[in-house]
């Protein structure tokens, strides 16, 4: 008789230790058993379904939660993940939430389950802001040639305003980064910034990325549909890198959205409006496109309300050093390695070839040296073969260079 007062005590005790637990938690929990009847509800319960605690343990969750199937997947044991769906309060109001499911065996059968459930809108805020956030700024883009200092005093300007903005460059000179610094200095900056390479998603998928899709739309489209980048960058940027490369039946597509400020999902009827600024990208040449019918004249218009043009690395040359400067020590900082400085010989190198990789090549060419150099100096032959077998004949008005590179060395980098 003593064991099982003791039993029963000490199962009295593990339930309130359970609920103890449950009360502390933010977001709202319900247990229930394999019927769907609710066996307990936390604290938080009562502020989302505006119900009390009593009253939650007498209902069913086919009361509370708009969604019939769920008592289908909690009988069969099967666990869920973040699934949308609503919940109904007691004033008949629906809020859109995502549950998350554990289901409970006892003796391998199933006893029911522990449903938590978080505020979608607040799950999705936080999706936005770790993924469609800056990370440069207009302190980032270096260099003080007269080019680049003109380009960030023209960006900078135009970063306040909402009118779409082209980007031209070669492949590697940092035009993603200029337009993450005007995003981070517009008045946009606390909203997304979204970015989507046109050339390196595949056309068929280019257009349900660009403007999502409502749920049957296709083959293997997701349950409830998907959301575009359009939709995702509502209030803030949308960067459409490698314009060029879009095929023109989606550039249609685009220009009415940039004209009417409406997307259309694919699949879907109904038009959804979006308060985004576009800013495009390409290092291809448009005008000659339009001539051979293979980009639409309007939308360069419309893309081109604002030009901005980054210069190739070739024709800064007196940028050079500086860009040289701050990677090695950005990478000398990251790798935990000593600061070093360039042989005369390989500064030189560095100095004679054009860089047809632009920046981005100079960042891989600084990150490389600085793994491979263990001394202080880096020589010619940690240089790359294309470098150090680059052979350049200086004009009259380079020597000057020429002759500064020996002061340059004495600069430890």
């Amino acid at each position: 008789m003593d064991v099982i007062q003791d039993l029963k005590k000490e199962r009295k005790k593990l339930l309130m230790e359970v609920e103890g637990l449950l009360s502390l938690l933010a977001k709202p929990i319900l247990v229930i058993d394999p019927d769907g009847q609710v066996v307990h509800a936390n604290t938080a319960s009562e502020t989302i379904w505006r119900y009390s605690q009593v009253t939650l343990a007498n209902k069913n969750i086919i009361e509370l939660v708009n969604a019939p199937f769920l008592l289908e997947l909690i009988k069969k044991g099967n666990p869920l993940r973040e699934y949308p769906l609503e919940l109904l309060d007691a004033d008949g109001k629906n809020h859109s939430y995502t549950c998350r499911m554990h289901p409970l065996f006892v003796e391998k059968q199933v006893e029911g389950a522990i449903l938590q459930f978080t505020e979608y809108v607040e799950q999705e805020a936080k999706e936005k802001s770790k993924k469609y956030i800056t990370r440069y700024t207009f302190d980032d883009i270096r260099g003080n040639s007269q080019d680049i200092t003109a380009l960030k005093e023209r960006a900078e300007k135009v970063a306040k305003g909402d009118s779409t903005i082209l980007i031209r460059g070669e492949s590697g000179t940092g035009k993603e980064v200029l337009a993450q610094a005007i995003h981070g200095a517009s008045l946009r900056k606390d909203a997304p910034f979204v970015a989507l390479n046109c050339a390196a998603i595949p056309e068929s998928l280019l257009e349900s990325e660009l403007f999502g899709y409502e749920e049957g739309a296709f083959t293997g489209a997701k349950k409830g549909g998907r959301a575009g980048r359009f939709e995702i960058a509502d209030g803030g940027t949308l960067f459409l890198d490698e314009i060029g490369d879009m095929p023109l039946y989606l550039q249609a597509k685009l220009l009415r959205v940039l004209q009417e400020r409406r997307v259309e999902r694919v699949g879907g009827a109904e038009s959804i409006k979006v308060d985004v600024r576009v800013m495009a990208a390409t290092h291809k040449d448009l005008e000659s496109m339009i001539s051979l019918k293979l980009f639409r004249e309007d939308l360069f218009y419309r893309l081109n309300v604002i030009p901005l043009y980054v210069p190739p690395l070739r024709d800064r040359n007196e940028d050079l050093y500086e860009l040289i400067y701050f990677f090695m020590s950005s990478f000398g900082k990251r790798f935990g390695k000593e600061s070093k400085r360039f042989s005369s010989q390989a500064l030189q190198k560095m100095f004679q070839y054009p860089w047809p990789g632009n920046v981005r090549e100079l960042k891989n060419v600084i990150r490389r040296v600085a793994l491979l150099t263990e001394g202080n100096e880096i020589q010619v032959d940690v240089l790359p073969l294309e470098l150090s077998n680059h052979v350049k004949d200086y004009d009259r008005d380079e020597i000057v260079t020429q002759v500064n590179l020996d002061l340059m060395i004495s600069l430890r980098i």
